[in-house]
């Protein structure tokens, strides 16, 4: 019986055929599963491989841009229009050109001599100004349309977007369809920040009065500056300022953001500089493309000034008119110190007799400093010093009356030398940080320095009262009978302004000049 069961568990050779077929069955469909997964496997692969090249490659294509596009705006500064010339050369670089960091400086010398010429035109001085006025603005015209040009170079802006990544380049996004296989650069401008501060800080007392009051400057830090990108307006001309945030650095901005201001701003030149850059590109050899904005900022300021200009003081010879009874018999000059003299010799006055006529002169300059000088007859001569003061400040906003007074009094009239002059001396290559000296004209060495006559009309701004016999006198020798009845020197004077607006590098000119009437009355006995 246990034979029998036995033999029934042991498998016949059929049996066995059966399940090794069924195990080679199996094995196959497993195999045949395992390739599959294995095909599936490795298409996610290649095809998640594929997925992060592009990802990767986006990602250095949006890189290699953002920085071509910050390398143009950290760039544009270096492009330049060439030097200032002869009227803004004083507005150049240290390189000796103009460029985005110093445009605003030119506009704003212009910007100055238009607000001395609307001054001069208001007080009936104005001479010459008008066309010096528009020769500025021309002139600032020229140099801002060079500079536009460099701005919006194709070559120029291809070289500042060529950034090489460690393996790729950026080549720029091909324009045209069809076979056409030409490449043109894809960069465009905008004008961002409209009314913030430009890179000119400014001090409001640097206007004539009644020029600057629409100005409305932006007030940033403890100075105010020139708005950027807004219509200002002065005699009767536009001017408009390169915005450019104090502290700010060339940065990136959004698309909506420099989309919103591509348009120039209402009343700008054709010329208007932009300080935003846009700029878009391929990898080469991977189709990624991507584009990007940035903002300029050359992080550098100015003052608003005329660094090249000076205001003169002219003393004229003091003159001594010497008359008898009304008609006058001679005419002297006498010098800024005390001197005596003898004019009237012998002259016959009748009755036989002849009368010798002397006069102690100059003793109203009993110091000969040039404050003095000016100030040595009664009067109010602070309208003069204001105007010499506001000049001041269009070169050196700094001035105060104070530290001008100060020079005055430190300048001692130098015989036979009758004009001198107030100007600034640079120890930097771009004419800033102005020292005001005042030397005699024979004595400027400054380089640049050229002398000119102001462009305006003159007019007396301070009239001197009249003295008597104070501190100057006289006296008479008869010879004969004749019998004088009076005799004194009256002195009077007048300070004259001619406004200059800089343009031929003068301001203006403060003319002093006194006049004593050296008189003798008298008559024959009766």
């Amino acid at each position: 019986m246990r034979h029998n069961q036995l033999a029934k568990r042991v498998p016949s050779t059929q049996d066995r055929k059966h399940r090794h077929h069924c195990r080679k069955t199996q094995l196959g469909a497993t195999s045949a599963m395992v390739a599959a997964c294995a095909f599936v496997l490795v298409l996610v692969i290649v095809a998640v491989i594929q997925v992060s090249m592009k990802l990767s490659s986006s990602q250095m294509v949006r890189n290699s841009v953002d920085a071509g596009v910050l390398n143009i705006a950290t760039h544009v500064p270096d492009l330049k229009s060439g030097a200032g010339g002869a009227v803004f050369g004083d507005c150049n670089d240290i390189t000796g050109a103009v460029g985005l960091t110093n445009i605003n400086r030119v506009w704003g010398k212009a910007l100055l001599i238009n607000a001395n010429a609307e001054e001069m035109a208001n007080s009936g001085q104005a001479g010459n100004s008008a066309g010096s006025a528009s020769q500025a603005m021309s002139g600032a015209e020229d140099l801002t349309n060079n500079l536009k040009e460099k701005l919006t170079d194709k070559e120029s802006m291809d070289k500042l977007f060529a950034v090489q990544d460690e393996k790729k380049a950026i080549a720029v996004v091909k324009k045209g369809s069809g076979s056409e296989d030409s490449e043109q650069a894809n960069f465009n401008t905008a004008y961002l920040h409209r009314g913030d501060e430009s890179n000119i800080s400014i001090d409001p007392a640097q206007f004539p009065p009644g020029t600057g009051d629409k100005l409305s400057p932006v007030s940033k830090g403890s100075s105010q500056w020139l708005g950027g990108y807004k219509n200002l307006q002065v005699n009767g001309k536009q001017f408009m300022f390169v915005p450019f945030r104090l502290g700010e650095m060339p940065h990136l901005v959004s698309p909506e953001e420099f989309k919103s201001n591509q348009e120039k701003p209402e009343g700008a030149i054709a010329s208007l500089p932009p300080n935003s850059y846009y700029g878009s590109g391929t990898l080469s050899g991977t189709g990624g493309q991507a584009s990007a904005n940035a903002i300029a900022n050359p992080q550098h300021t100015y003052q608003l000034a005329i660094p090249h200009a000076y205001v003169v003081i002219k003393l004229e010879k003091n003159q001594a008119n010497w008359t008898i009874n009304g008609t006058q018999i001679a005419t002297s000059t006498y010098e800024f110190a005390h001197e005596q003299q003898w004019q009237i010799k012998d002259h016959s006055v009748g009755c036989l007799s002849k009368l010798n006529g002397y006069a102690s002169l100059g003793n109203e300059y009993n110091q000969k400093d040039l404050l003095s000088v000016l100030t040595a007859l009664p009067g109010d001569h602070e309208p003069a010093f204001v105007k010499l003061l506001q000049r001041l400040k269009e070169i050196d906003a700094g001035m105060t009356m104070t530290g001008m007074k100060a020079l005055l009094s430190a300048q001692q009239v130098v015989p036979n030398e009758y004009e001198y002059v107030l100007y600034p001396t640079y120890k930097t290559a771009d004419n800033t940080q102005p020292t005001i000296k005042l030397s005699p004209q024979s004595q400027v060495s400054e380089p640049w320095y050229k002398a000119a006559s102001p462009d305006g009309t003159e007019k007396t701004i301070v009239a001197e009262q009249q003295t008597q016999d104070n501190p100057n006198t006289n006296w008479a020798q008869i010879i004969g009978i004749w019998m004088l009845t009076s005799h004194h020197v009256t002195e009077n004077g007048n300070v004259m302004w001619t406004p200059g607006t800089g343009l031929n590098q003068c301001l203006g000119t403060l003319r002093l000049q006194r006049t004593a009437d050296v008189t003798f009355g008298g008559h024959c006995p009766p």
